[in-house]
């Protein structure tokens, strides 16, 4: 093998800067030493045509030179390549594999966790019907039989249902109703008084709804139009369907989850500046109501008073309050000064009273006094309900107004331009626009001897 690989010249000054590519040899020695500044004369020459183990500059790869830039192969490089992408793919396919493994098992945590919640719901609800259905009940008094229902003719099973679950009898309505439809009591319910206890179970209770209750006496009553929460109370105890303070109790006791007709939602309350509640909204009517001298009476006769009142305001008069920018609870408060100021007169001259005060409301500002005489009488609240101290409507109304004058307040005379109005002793109306004018009529109906208070 021969021992010839580069030529340095040793009299070159760059052979003393270290260069390796002049005319001296770098050589291995026979120990296999690497000698540098030997020449070829000091080892014996082996022949210059043999190839073996000779290192020809000529055959020298170009692969890797220094000084000289990097090169590869392009064959070379695309195998690298190709190999570091299947390397990427294999990285990025166990990268998949360990996220599918993580929401595989988030998955199944979910899907265990929410099988538990189901399971534990359901057996609880199980439980509540079971519990409500038998009738159990761990108050000792509860087995009292001392709480009356009066069911009166044309009552729903669902309002039934609703009553049990008010007087404290059942939890749940939906269930005694499923239960008494599925069960074929629904259809067979009777009406009268009746007496349960809280440990009465489902089946008990529909056993004594289908059964004729008692019949206590029932007396016809008649609220006139106009009449106020007071009034009421008075007639009611007189007929002894309720105390007075019984009836005051249950009005002011009113709400929507009681009696669920929609336009309890907008009724104010004592917080707001009304002193009963359901004033304005016990329609006058003549109703035949349950002796019961008790509070299940006022109750009763509550409920049927406010059915009247929803079955007699109409979709159509319910969309006018909206068309018109109002509350129903406006509405009512309004329909009960007309009913005060013109309960007698037609309804015509009600729509022009009506049309007075929605234009002094409308047009008047913080100056729109309504000036209604009638509202000075109310006793309650006075700042709020009297419309000479108060601007504009008091918080609710003052009496229960008959069905025209609710329509008068939502439909006032159209074109009128009046904000002034008086009657003669003969409750004959007098609209005028200004109050020089209303004046002058005054005096006119004085001199004539006409005049309601001379």
């Amino acid at each position: 093998m021969s021992n010839d690989i580069f030529k340095i010249d040793k009299d070159s000054d760059d052979s003393k800067k270290g260069s390796f590519f002049d005319d001296s040899e770098f050589k291995f020695g026979d120990d296999g030493d690497f000698e540098i500044g030997k020449t070829a004369e000091d080892k014996p020459s082996t022949d210059a045509s043999s190839d073996e183990g000779t290192l020809d500059d000529s055959r020298l790869s170009d692969d890797f030179v220094i000084g000289q830039d990097f090169f590869i192969d392009s064959s070379d490089a695309d195998d690298i390549a190709s190999e570091e992408k299947k390397n990427n793919q294999k990285k990025k396919k166990r990268k998949k594999k360990k996220a599918s493994a993580g929401k595989g098992c988030l998955l199944s945590i979910i899907w265990m966790a929410a099988i538990l919640i189901i399971s534990i719901s359901a057996a609880a609800l199980i439980l509540y019907f079971g519990i409500d259905y038998l009738g159990v009940n761990f108050d000792a008094d509860s087995a009292e039989e001392n709480i009356e229902i009066v069911v009166v003719e044309g009552t729903s099973a669902k309002e039934v249902a609703e009553m049990l679950k008010d007087k404290g009898v059942i939890d749940s309505p939906l269930f005694f109703r499923f239960y008494s439809s599925r069960g074929g009591y629904a259809a067979k319910f009777r009406d009268g008084i009746y007496y349960f206890s809280k440990q009465d179970s489902y089946e008990d209770i529909a056993e004594k709804l289908t059964k004729q209750g008692t019949q206590a006496e029932s007396v016809k009553v008649t609220i006139p139009e106009g009449w106020t929460i007071d009034q009421m109370a008075a007639r009611f105890e007189e007929n002894k369907i309720c105390t007075a303070a019984q009836f005051k109790e249950a009005v002011n006791e009113a709400t929507y989850d009681k009696y669920p007709f929609e336009f309890m939602k907008g009724i104010k309350d004592e917080t707001q500046g009304v002193h009963y509640r359901l004033e304005g909204y016990l329609f006058p009517d003549t109703y035949y109501f349950y002796q019961t001298n008790n509070k299940s009476g006022a109750e009763q006769a509550i409920k049927k008073m406010l059915q009247n009142f929803d079955n007699k305001l109409i979709p159509s008069m319910r969309i006018q309050a909206e068309k018109r920018g109002v509350s129903l609870h406006d509405v009512v408060t309004m329909a009960s000064i007309i009913e005060m100021e013109a309960s007698v007169a037609d309804y015509s001259d009600k729509q022009k009273v009506s049309a007075v005060f929605w234009n002094r409301i409308d047009n008047w500002g913080n100056s729109a006094f309504l000036q209604s005489d009638p509202t000075t009488k109310y006793k309650y609240n006075t700042d709020r309900y009297d419309t000479y101290k108060a601007v504009g409507l008091a918080p609710g109304a003052y009496c229960a107004p008959g069905i025209d004058a609710i329509k008068a307040a939502l439909y006032p005379s159209e074109g009128s331009d009046d904000y002034f109005f008086v009657t003669d002793k003969n409750m004959k109306f007098y609209f005028t626009k200004d109050n020089d004018e209303h004046n002058r009529v005054i005096r006119d109906l004085k001199n004539k001897g006409l005049w309601l208070n001379g």
